[in-house]
C-alpha cells in the first residue's frame, strides 16, 4: 500500500492495482497491468510526478494515474523482476531482486541482491547492484528527512524454508531482523531480531520503524524520555486524603514489568511503570512548603513524574 501526495490510497493485490477509499475502504478503481499480465505485490510513488511503479511478472511497469488516454496509462520500465520497490533521496528507485524461480529459502547461506536503477539516461531501467546481504530480506524502506532516520536505508528479513511440524507440535521459528545501513558510508547494523516474520517495513514522518509480524506490527523507536500527556487529578482538583490510585498517560508504551509478571512483581520492579517508587507528587509554586498539599490552584498542579520507568 502506499499513498500518494494527493492522499488517494493505492494498493497492490497481486494481481491488480487499486485505488480505495481510504476511509471507507471502497474500491475506486480496478486497474489490470498492461496487455493484461497479472501484477504483483510492490509498488511504489514516484516524488513529484505522482507515477505509480509497480512489479509484474515482467518486471516493472509505470502507471500514470491522471492519463487520461487509457492506451498511454501503462510503460515498462525494466525487466528486473523484484520483491519490493521504494524511492531514495535522490530520486533512484531502488528494490529487492527477486528471480520468480529459485526457492532461495531452501538454500543455505542464502543471499539477497538489494539494486537501484537509473532513472534516466541510457541504463534507465538498468539495474545495479547496491548491497548483497545474507538471509532472505523481503522489504525496504528509507528513513524520512529531517527524522533521525534520515539518510538510513532499513531492510527487514523473512523466515527460511521449515519443517511445518516437529515431534508433532507445530513450531514458530523467530528469524525476522531489521537491518539499518547508512547510505553514506554503507556500514550496516542489525538493530533486531528474534522476529516472526519481516514481511513490510515502513519508516514513518516521525522517525519510527513498523515491521510487519505474523500476528502483530512492530516498532523500533529511538529511546526517548516519556511525557506525560494526561493524568485523572484535573488541574486544581481537591484531593481528600487518602488517595488509593490515580491514573497517568504517557506519550509513548511503558515497561510493565513483562507479560508474565504478577502483579505484586511489576509493582516491586524497579524499571515498572507501575511501581509507586517511580513517582513523586510535586508541589509548584505557592502550594511548595513543609506542609501536606490538600488543594492545588490554577497554575501549579500536581505532577507526576517517572523516575526510571
Amino acid at each position: 500500500m502506499a499513498i500518494d501526495g494527493l492522499g488517494q490510497l493505492w494498493v497492490m493485490t497481486g494481481s491488480e492495482l487499486l485505488q480505495v477509499d481510504a476511509d471507507s475502504g471502497t474500491i475506486l478503481r480496478r486497474m489490470q497491468g498492461p496487455g493484461q499480465d497479472p501484477l504483483t505485490l510492490a509498488l511504489a510513488i514516484q516524488p513529484g510526478s505522482g507515477d505509480i511503479y509497480v512489479t509484474s511478472g515482467n518486471g516493472v511497469e509505470i502507471f500514470r494515474p491522471n492519463e487520461t488516454d487509457p492506451a498511454k496509462a501503462w510503460k515498462h520500465f525494466s525487466n528486473e523482476r523484484l520483491g519490493d520497490l521504494a524511492f531514495s533521496a535522490d530520486g533512484r528507485l531502488w528494490g529487492v531482486r527477486w528471480t520468480g524461480r529459485d526457492i532461495a529459502a531452501a538454500t543455505p547461506g542464502a543471499t539477497t541482491d538489494i539494486v537501484s536503477f537509473p532513472m534516466s539516461g541510457r541504463t534507465v531501467g538498468r539495474a545495479e547492484l547496491e548491497y548483497r546481504m545474507a538471509g532472505l530480506i523481503d522489504s525496504i524502506a528509507f528513513g524520512a528527512a529531517g527524522t533521525a532516520l534520515d539518510g538510513l536505508l532499513l531492510a527487514s528479513s523473512n523466515l527460511r524454508q521449515r519443517p511445518a511440524v516437529v515431534d508433532s507440535v507445530a513450531t514458530l521459528p523467530h528469524e525476522g531482523s531489521v537491518w539499518m545501513i547508512e547510505l553514506a558510508s554503507r556500514r550496516m547494523l542489525q538493530v533486531a531480531a528474534g522476529g516472526t516474520r519481516g514481511e513490510s517495513i515502513v519508516a514513518t514522518a516521525d522517525g519510527r520503524i513498523l515491521v510487519a509480524q505474523t500476528g502483530r506490527v512492530d516498532e523500533v523507536a529511538p529511546v526517548r524520555a516519556p511525557n506525560v500527556t494526561a493524568i485523572s487529578v484535573p488541574d486544581g482538583a481537591l484531593l481528600p486524603l487518602p488517595v488509593n490510585q490515580i491514573a497517568v498517560v504517557f506519550d509513548q508504551q511503558m515497561w510493565t514489568g513483562g507479560a508474565d509478571a504478577s502483579a505484586n512483581d511489576a509493582a516491586s520492579d524497579a524499571t515498572s511503570v507501575l511501581n509507586p517508587e517511580n513517582f513523586r507528587f510535586t508541589a509548584l509554586g505557592a502550594n511548595a512548603g513543609p506542609s501536606s498539599c490538600r488543594k492545588a490552584s490554577p497554575g501549579t498542579p500536581l505532577r507526576a513524574r517517572p523516575s526510571s520507568a
